[in-house]
């Protein structure tokens, strides 16, 4: 199990998600694929699916029209791309790790 801080997590689905809407080249893809480079594919799967917490995305998850979305429904898709790549990478190769986010005003 991967215990993420509040900050990390809130990082995280910022570099996932994070559009310019007047130019959606302008993502932090370069920044996503060298954080997951070096990172097992198991645990780039987990963080894909973390759930997404309303509260650290810039877009309005309420137009995603379900509540159980995770990181990986809100990107754009060439990190999409990215990140499936690297999951798909190192198939054979599965790992069981979960993320969890802790609140850190409560120590969680």
């Amino acid at each position: 199990e991967i215990n993420f801080s509040d900050v990390a997590c809130r990082l995280w689905t910022f570099f996932m998600t994070y559009a310019n809407r007047h130019d959606p080249t302008d993502t932090y893809a370069e920044q996503i694929k060298d954080m997951i480079d070096g990172m097992h594919s198991g645990v780039v799967r987990q963080l894909a699916r973390m759930p997404l917490n309303k509260n650290y995305c810039l877009i309005d998850v309420n137009d995603l029209g379900r509540d159980d979305s995770s990181v990986i429904d809100c990107t754009g898709a060439k990190i999409r791309s990215l990140v499936s790549e690297k999951i798909q990478s190192d198939a054979p190769k599965f790992a069981k790790i979960s993320v969890e986010c802790r609140d850190d005003k409560n120590n969680k």
